[in-house]
């Protein structure tokens, strides 16, 4: 399974995902998708912006993204090289957060977790043994995303992240 932005013709669709983040939209996308801006290794003024499916969330301030296209993607190198980042996720506008690529044992649990509970990869793209992860990439990893959480009195952290059927 490749992942969609790999296809002929996608890049402009992927790239209007950024325009509605950029024009504060970001919201529409009820904390299933966030943006992520990370500076380039080669170049430290220029700043990327990609947006990631979120699977889930481990703790307050924090969201957990797959590398779909394995660990030489672009956006993944760069956050490797330099883990500060800036994340927007539903409400919350170009927040300080701090990147960190979890260990392969950690991401299979999470993505294996994730198939398990996700209803739309129950329907036949993707059962929830550990065998089928190989969709996923040949090594599938999580990163997580964490800021500094600012919780005020009946407000959330974050965004709730939301599943499908729950």
């Amino acid at each position: 399974m490749k992942p969609i932005a790999r296809f002929p013709g996608n890049r402009r669709v992927m790239r209007l995902f950024v325009a509605f983040f950029r024009a504060g939209l970001g919201f529409l996308f009820c904390g299933r998708l966030a943006m992520v801006e990370h500076r380039s290794m080669r170049n430290d003024e220029l700043v990327h912006r990609t947006v990631l499916e979120v699977i889930g969330s481990d703790a307050p301030g924090s969201v957990l993204v797959v590398v779909g296209s394995g660990t030489d993607s672009r956006w993944c190198e760069h956050l490797a090289a330099e883990p500060r980042c800036r994340i927007t996720l539903g409400f919350q506008y170009r927040r300080a957060a701090r990147a960190e690529l979890l260990s392969h044992h950690e991401s299979r649990a999470l993505l294996a977790g994730h198939a398990a509970r996700s209803a739309h990869l129950q329907q036949g793209d993707l059962d929830a043994s550990t065998e089928s992860l190989g969709a996923f990439g040949p090594e599938p990893r999580v990163v997580r995303l964490s800021w500094q959480a600012t919780v005020r009195t009946g407000a959330p952290a974050i965004a709730p992240v939301l599943t499908p059927g729950g």
